[in-house]
């Protein structure tokens, strides 16, 4: 008993040292814990929240943190005092990130420059892929997409060829008040967001459809450049790049309601820059936003996805935020990696006519000498215009050079900054506003609206008008090179512009009340007629002057018109036979490849149809109703062991049953052929049915035309149709003569014994004169373009 009494006492004594133990390695265990802690970068603290933090460090815990780049050793705090301190510290502390992160980062970024739209993965895909990846490596949005639909959008700062920014403010709750944005770096002023989101990026459209013909896949991968600034954004951290409230990406939807865009960026705001934001500025300003550029040039050469390239650089891509900070806004025309080469001849910039080496392949800082010369050009000259002192005369002459790379720029425009009074540099600007939101006197705004109706009186407004496609010309101001089309901030801007232009003789706003209008752009025209397309949302001004001269010139040719005839020509046939001849090789090689893709490899279209009109039908098979009305069937030909059997079966289409107008078929069917638009490649697809052709004669579809594209052979072949003048044979003029006299008499070969074509309460007659009008309508069209853009460009 007493035996297991002294067992029992030396058992408690074990348990009560171990406890004593296991609670001392506990509390080491903590100590250290919490000393780890404490001594974890700043960065991360921005990167991840303590959530976060339990749910993704143990996939980064096991990989080794490799710091990369420093590219701003000693980074002069001063000029970023208006920053939030954890921004700061992101800048300072770059990117402690392991390297399998920013491996997957990297191959991440790539793919959305894809090299081949038709291996590409679709929009919606690829949105779901950057906000998983994003969200697997810590950097997740600040906003939900429940906080961004709240948001109240009061307008549109700026529209480009790819997206909307708009200005949104905070919404409400369902509960009234506030949603609360998980954002600590928020800056105090911060009441509005700029909210990015995709519209129509026909340049990527285009592209897409060169690889793959696939409407509907390309004209969502517009979505790929909001995506790459999504990436971007959010991994790349310097108080000269604007600073990312949140994303939501839900898909490639496009839709002017917020709630039902797809993908969609939401930024802070802050005013753009332009000459008028530059001309307001003190010196000390200016030399300050130069130094916060160049050390944005330096972070590019380091940065997380190595050296990054601007393909494109524009004032209007920088904003001011607070009246102390310039940052980059716009970031989808990035380029990531240094080019590739194989002599050092290919590693130039041509505008200086200079390059670097080629080293292991690729050129060697050419990234850095082509970042600098764009910036340079387009924003740091007009910064550092008029200089004050020497040493400032100096680097601005340097930069007119090129003299200069990134490294020394920071360097002398370090020791300008620092030689500038204190009390310059503390000084801040007093336009903290959004875009536009400029206060004006009474006085001013009046003025304004005088010099606005003196401006107006010398134009006449056509609401709900427009030249689309027609009478474009280049302007140096430009932001497109197929016309002048110019960002303006009112309308009275854009009246002076086409005043001050002598090629300007109309201008057209895409704003139904441009009056009240903050920004919007216009395009300026140079030449007018007198029936300007009807198009909701524009406004159309035309200069009274050029109304006036034009008016004279237009009764004199209506005068000399008046008394002339105009008479088809006597040898169309003659000539349609050597344009055709002149084709032959291209024809040939096209309708080869149509006969194969319908299954009759080696067959000619003529072969066929003499099998066809030889051969009697066997009984209908594979009958079948459409749904869009009437029906289909097949039939087998007999062979009768005499015809040469090209044609083995046929298929009869009847759209709308015994409604379809087989003369209607008829006629297109040589239409098409006369003007030889079936042996043209497809640039453009417009579907329409063809027993319809002639049931709706007033439509207008002449607006197809004025994208300004169109088939050199049908070009060709509607010039034999062109009318001739009984009193001058030379004159050229946009008239058809005996096209659809042309068209009828080969129609009567394929309808046989019929005596009349009559389509509706259309007899030959009408149907000729609809053809011919038709066809002077079009020919009209394409003569202008011709005129104003050159054959090369219209005409394929």
């Amino acid at each position: 008993m007493s035996c297991r009494r002294q067992w029992r006492n030396f058992l408690k004594k074990r348990v009560f040292i171990f406890i004593i133990v296991l609670t001392m390695v506990s509390i080491i265990l903590m100590y250290h814990a919490l000393w780890s802690h404490n001594t974890t970068t700043k960065y991360e603290d921005v990167l991840l929240s303590v959530g976060q933090k339990q749910r993704y460090q143990p996939k980064h815990s096991e990989q080794k943190e490799v710091r990369r780049s420093q590219s701003d050793h000693g980074l002069n705090t001063d000029l970023y005092q208006n920053l939030a301190p954890l921004e700061l510290d992101a800048l300072q502390s770059r990117d402690l990130l392991g390297a399998n992160v920013k491996e997957a980062l990297t191959n991440l970024l790539l793919g959305l420059y894809p090299l081949n739209w038709a291996n590409a993965p679709d929009a919606d895909e690829m949105a779901l892929e950057v906000k998983h990846t994003l969200l697997d490596y810590g950097f997740d949005s600040n906003m939900t997409c429940k906080d961004i639909d709240s948001l109240q959008i009061s307008g549109t700062i700026y529209a480009s060829r790819s997206k909307y920014i708009d200005q949104g403010a905070p919404g409400k709750s369902r509960h009234g008040s506030s949603y609360s944005f998980r954002s600590d770096d928020v800056q105090e002023d911060n009441s509005f967001y700029a909210v990015r989101s995709v519209i129509g990026d026909m340049s990527t459209k285009v592209a897409c459809l060169k690889q793959i013909y696939d409407v509907d896949l390309c004209s969502t991968m517009g979505v790929y450049r909001l995506l790459r600034e999504v990436l971007l954004l959010s991994t790349l951290h310097h108080p000269s790049i604007i600073r990312l409230n949140g994303f939501c990406l839900r898909g490639s939807r496009m839709s002017s309601r917020l709630q039902d865009k797809g993908a969609i960026i939401v930024t802070e705001m802050g005013v753009q820059m332009s000459q008028e934001t530059i001309y307001s500025s003190t010196w000390a300003q200016r030399v300050k936003y130069a130094l916060q550029l160049a050390h944005l040039l330096n972070f590019m050469d380091r940065s997380l996805y190595g050296s990054l390239a601007f393909s494109k650089l524009d004032l209007k891509d920088f904003v001011v935020v607070g009246g102390q900070t310039i940052k980059l806004t716009d970031l989808d025309d990035i380029e990531v990696g240094e080019k590739t080469c194989t002599k050092d001849s290919e590693c130039t910039v041509s505008e200086l006519n200079k390059g670097v080496a080629c080293k292991k392949g690729i050129c060697h800082c050419l990234n850095s000498m082509n970042n600098l010369y764009l910036a340079t050009e387009k924003v740091l000259i007009p910064l550092l215009y008029n200089p004050s002192g020497k040493e400032a005369t100096e680097i601005l002459n340097s930069l007119k050079e090129h003299s200069l790379n990134t490294t020394t720029l920071v360097s002398a425009l370090t020791s300008v900054f620092k030689s500038l009074p204190t009390d310059l540099l503390m000084k801040k600007s007093n336009d903290r506003s959004s875009f536009g939101n400029k206060v004006k006197s009474q006085d001013v705004i009046e003025k304004n609206k005088e010099n606005l109706d003196q401006a107006l009186a010398s134009f006449v407004r056509e609401d709900k008008k427009n030249y689309p496609g027609l009478y474009d010309y280049y302007c140096p101001q430009s932001r497109v090179k197929w016309g002048c089309v110019i960002n303006v901030r009112s309308l009275l801007e854009a009246a002076n512009l086409c005043l001050d232009d002598l090629s300007c003789q109309a201008f057209i706003t895409f704003s139904l009340h441009p009056e009240t209008e903050k920004i919007m752009t216009i395009v300026l025209k140079n030449q007018t007629d007198d029936n300007p397309y009807t198009s909701s949302g524009t406004t159309l001004f035309l200069k009274r002057t050029f109304l006036k001269s034009k008016n004279n010139v237009k009764q004199s040719d209506e005068k000399a018109e008046a008394q002339e005839e105009w008479v088809a020509s006597t040898d169309i046939r003659s000539c349609v036979d050597s344009v055709r001849n002149l084709q032959e090789s291209a024809r040939n090689s096209r309708e080869s490849r149509l006969m194969t893709h319908l299954g009759l490899k080696n067959i000619r279209e003529q072969s066929w149809r003499k099998s066809a009109l030889s051969q009697n039908l066997e009984e209908p098979n594979r009958i079948a109703r459409l749904e869009s009305g009437g029906g289909r069937f097949q039939a087998n030909l007999v062979d009768d062991g005499e015809t040469n059997r090209a044609a083995a079966k046929v298929t009869f289409i009847a759209e709308e049953g015994p409604k379809a107008y087989h003369k209607a078929y008829a006629i297109l069917y040589h239409l098409d052929r006369l003007l030889g638009v079936r042996d043209t490649k497809l640039c453009h697809l417009i579907h329409f049915s063809a027993d319809k052709a002639f049931s709706a004669t007033s439509l207008d579809l002449s607006d197809y035309m004025n994208y300004c594209q169109f088939p050199n052979v049908a070009y060709k072949s509607l010039g034999c149709f062109r009318c001739v003048s009984t009193t001058d044979s030379k004159k050229v003029v946009s008239k058809i003569c005996g096209l659809g006299d042309e068209v009828l008499k080969q129609a009567h070969s394929l309808l046989g014994d019929e005596a009349d074509i009559v389509i509706h309460d259309l007899t030959e007659l009408d149907i000729a004169k609809t053809i011919d009008s038709a066809a002077s309508d079009m020919l009209s069209i394409i003569d202008k373009c011709v005129k104003i853009h050159g054959r090369d460009s219209v005409l394929y």
